[in-house]
């Protein structure tokens, strides 16, 4: 677990703590402790056997606790002592709270307050020597990257080391580069300043360092876990973006004003799958419906999109998902009672205009850089969803999914205004695989005993043994893709064997099934070798309909 500790003025990282970090911060406060009482203060602990935040903070204001014995000659001279610790250390707590409360996390458009780019920031490895600067000897900079680094962290040097030979590539006050040193503090200030300057050295970095930060981190903590890039552009912030974006191109694209599709990164709590969604602080939005097992929510912010997953824990069934549009939330709900092999796009059909522009976010390339981010998150709000169930018992996953769709029905109906329906209503081509005769010679030809898998081939043809039923359907739709003659609206082939999805088979089929030579009778011929047959049949096939609860029913599918 990743985690920002405030200690006195200073912000800890708490991911990668080294054993010798915990083994100096706990002598540090013991002598603290000793020096001052000599009474042992009672320590509160979480869970597993670590002090709370409270206890740190009773830690690092331990003098409060304290009290001086009113006692002459040294014993008064000890009283007096405690009394000044006392007032400094009262002071250092009451600096800590109100700096505390000063930073506020920015989010991606928000502009650089004016304070930070005057804050006095200590440097190493300055070109001209210096030791302190402030964000704004940057500010003239159409681009700024600031680069969070910790010597653990090889990613983050060869960032720098990139960075650095990148800038040169660009025109002066287009982009600057600045790192900012991360480590977990207090620290051996010598050791830390000297690490840090040999890794510049080493290095050959033509810029500086920020060492001892005690502000910035917190204030891009919204985005950062650790350590990463954050993208300051014409003084507001533009991205903290996942591993992937540093580059010449991306970078000539941010500043010649074209649009990149930043993935940025997150530092929210973990949602816990298990917990009530959106209740006691397991994510942020709103309950957009409940029933007795399920809940329908609104978007989460801060966290990528869940796809449906289905788990069972402590003999309750648990299928969940979050951050999905409508149409992939109705289509995980719906795909066990449509056709086979149907997608979002081709299995439901919009029988309404009332949720046009709500079911794909389509990106406007001619809204500036700052104002599509403020789009996207505006849409992703209106328009994405989530599903939960936790119901006691072993489901299986057609009836957790039936329960979801029950959910999804009554959802939609009150929410959206629409209402649900599966009809055999979209004409489809499509080929069907079944057995030959009572199918009792197609067990014989198919299945086999071998507990491993192989592949075996000659000039004509190609064997599998072992494989399960899912690698000869694979094969089957990919001839017939291949074949331009065989014109399939469904391009897999439909599985009416009745075979078990976990039976090993044997098969071979020649190689013109890959080559896009193979003719449908050539398909068949084979497939008659192993006791099946396909058809090519075209029907309406069962879908999903969504109309809309006026009536108002303008027929379209989603393309």
């Amino acid at each position: 677990m990743k985690q920002i500790l405030r200690i006195g003025e200073y912000y800890a990282l708490t991911h990668r703590l080294s054993a010798y970090w915990r083994n100096q911060q706990s002598e540090i406060f013991r002598k603290q402790k000793r020096k001052i009482s000599s009474r042992r203060q009672p320590r509160r602990k979480l869970r597993g056997g670590r002090p709370s935040p409270a206890t740190h903070k009773e830690k690092l204001c331990v003098q409060t606790h304290a009290k001086a014995p009113a006692l002459p000659g040294p014993g008064l001279a000890i009283g007096v002592l405690a009394l000044l610790l006392l007032a400094i250390n009262i002071s250092v707590c009451a600096k800590h709270e109100a700096h505390k409360d000063t930073i506020t996390p920015l989010q991606i458009g928000d502009t650089i307050p004016e304070s930070l780019w005057h804050l006095p920031l200590q440097v190493v490895n300055h070109p001209e020597g210096k030791d302190t600067i402030t964000l704004s000897d940057y500010r003239d900079q159409k681009l700024l990257i600031l680069e969070f680094w910790g010597l653990s962290c090889s990613g983050c040097i060869q960032s720098i080391n990139k960075l650095d030979t990148i800038k040169d590539a660009f025109d002066d006050g287009q982009l600057a580069l600045l790192p900012i040193h991360v480590l977990p503090y207090p620290f051996d200030e010598a050791k830390m300043l000297d690490y840090v300057g040999r890794a510049a050295e080493r290095n050959r970095w033509s810029v500086p360092s920020v060492v001892k930060d005690t502000t910035l981190y917190g204030l891009f903590s919204r985005y950062l876990p650790d350590w990463g890039d954050v993208w300051i552009m014409d003084g507001r912030l533009l991205a903290v973006p996942t591993h992937g974006y540093i580059s010449r191109e991306t970078i000539a694209a941010v500043l010649g004003g074209r649009f990149v599709n930043f993935r940025n990164r997150r530092n929210a709590p973990a949602i816990d799958p298990y917990r009530p969604l959106l209740a006691n602080g397991n994510g942020e939005g709103k309950v957009l419906y409940r029933s007795g097992h399920g809940t329908v929510t609104g978007y989460i912010p801060h966290h990528y999109p869940m796809y449906l997953t289905l788990e069972y824990r402590a003999d309750s069934t648990y299928l969940y998902t979050w951050n999905r549009t409508l149409p992939d939330l109705l289509y995980e709900a719906y795909s066990p009672a449509i056709m086979q092999h149907l997608t979002a796009q081709t299995g439901i059909i919009w029988a309404t205009t009332a949720m046009e522009g709500r079911l794909n976010y389509e990106e406007d390339t001619t809204v500036a850089t700052f104002e599509r981010v403020a789009t996207r998150e505006a849409w992703n709000t209106a328009n994405l969803y989530g599903y939960q169930l936790r119901v006691p018992g072993r489901l299986t996953e057609e009836e957790a999914r039936g329960m979801m769709r029950r959910d999804m029905e009554a959802f939609a109906e009150a929410h959206p205004g629409i209402r649900l329906s599966v009809e055999a209503a979209a004409p489809h081509t499509y080929a069907v695989l079944r057995k030959l005769g009572g199918g009792q010679m197609t067990g014989q030809v198919l299945e086999t005993t071998a507990d491993t898998t192989y592949t075996d081939h000659d000039a004509e043809m190609y064997r599998f043994i072992g494989y399960p039923k899912e690698t000869l359907i694979h094969n089957i739709s990919g001839a017939l893709r291949q074949n331009p003659g065989i014109n399939l609206t469904i391009t897999q082939v439909v599985d009416s064997t009745g075979i078990p999805d976990n039976s090993r088979c044997r098969f071979e089929f020649p190689k013109s099934f890959r080559d896009g030579t193979a003719d449908l009778a050539a398909i068949r011929n084979t497939l008659e070798r192993h006791g099946l047959y396909l058809t090519i049949e075209r029907a309406n096939v069962p879908v999903l309909v969504v109309r809309s609860t006026d009536r108002r029913d303008t027929i379209h599918s989603i393309h």
